[in-house]
């Protein structure tokens, strides 16, 4: 189904570990679900040292290590997805791994000889981050597509590394938003959640800094672009829908929160990053925030107890 990364440790024991979107390897990986981390403990590994993808049936590595990462002896090159194959060696310092792809993780599955579909529900604790664009309608009605397309490929690439950054996972680019989300496990904790905002915080500050160059080289189209990022933490179903093993659903009110908090911010609410209250209490007193009171959010009963980053301003 997936493929999968298999080792041996000091003592001889095997172990192996499935990649159903991204595998963290290193010394540390701080803020990574366990699931999706290899910990190596070893002195020259370093803290985060390379990441294993899978991504519409192509499995790559990336190092980001001082010491390096070799595939088949051969260093890889530092920052640059590299394509995987089956039976591939990754070596980290002494540390070795290899490469098992199933056949149907090589092989694309044929519709017509698919009769049901595939289903692995997951209940696990989500925080989703969305960053949406403001006005985007008008933007679609009054441009070009290929302009409009050109517009939101600088931006998804200036913000789509980001995510990486910061240990998540991006599930869709939705038009004008991009949705992404980071896995707590079974319960919920403080890492994901933190790591969540300190992304939007990047992204933020990422698109300041485009637009300010976008300005003075006189692309007001793009200097103009303003996005919201809403922020919500709770409990979803991760399952798979129609005949891609890829294709990872989210399903959970947490979910469609988040989109309508990114639809608010910047707007009517009047700061670019919005939090509900579940992502605010987890967070305590690791990252100051503003309480914005209460609002309605559009399709769901009842009011959302909303809160801001202290600090987050838009332009």
């Amino acid at each position: 189904m997936y493929p999968r990364i298999n080792w041996l440790d000091e003592a001889g024991l095997g172990h192996s570990v499935a990649i159903r979107d991204r595998v963290y390897l290193g010394r540390t990986c701080h803020g990574v679900p366990a699931a999706k981390r290899i910990l190596i403990d070893d002195p020259d590994i370093s803290r985060d040292h390379a990441v294993i993808t899978w991504n519409q049936g192509v499995l790559t590595i990336m190092d980001a290590s001082r010491n390096g990462t070799r595939i088949n002896g051969v260093r890889a090159t530092p920052g640059v997805e590299q394509p995987l194959s089956d039976r591939d060696v990754i070596s980290l310092g002494t540390h070795c791994y290899t490469v098992k792809l199933t056949q149907r993780a090589t092989v694309a599955p044929n519709p017509e000889e698919v009769a049901e579909t595939h289903t692995l529900a997951i209940d696990e604790v989500v925080t989703h981050l969305v960053a949406d664009v403001r006005n985007y309608s008008t933007l679609a009605q009054n441009s070009s597509p290929s302009q409009v397309c050109t517009l939101v490929t600088q931006l998804f690439d200036t913000l789509s590394p980001i995510v990486h950054d910061h240990h998540g996972t991006i599930k869709d680019y939705a038009g004008d938003a991009i949705f992404a989300y980071w896995e707590h496990g079974p319960t919920a904790h403080t890492e994901p959640a933190l790591n969540a905002c300190h992304a939007a915080r990047a992204q933020l500050a990422a698109c300041q800094e485009l637009a300010a160059l976008a300005h003075q080289r006189g692309d007001q189209e793009l200097a103009a672009v303003r996005i919201g990022w809403g922020i919500a933490t709770g409990t979803v179903t991760l399952s798979h829908y129609g005949v891609r093993q890829d294709n990872v659903a989210i399903v959970g009110d947490a979910t469609n929160l988040a989109f309508r908090l990114s639809g608010l911010a910047n707007k009517d609410v009047p700061v670019p990053i919005v939090l509900c209250h579940h992502t605010a209490r987890l967070l305590g007193d690791a990252l100051a925030l503003n309480d914005l009171g209460t609002v309605h959010t559009k399709g769901r009963q009842g009011k959302e107890r909303v809160f801001g980053i202290e600090g987050a301003i838009s332009d």
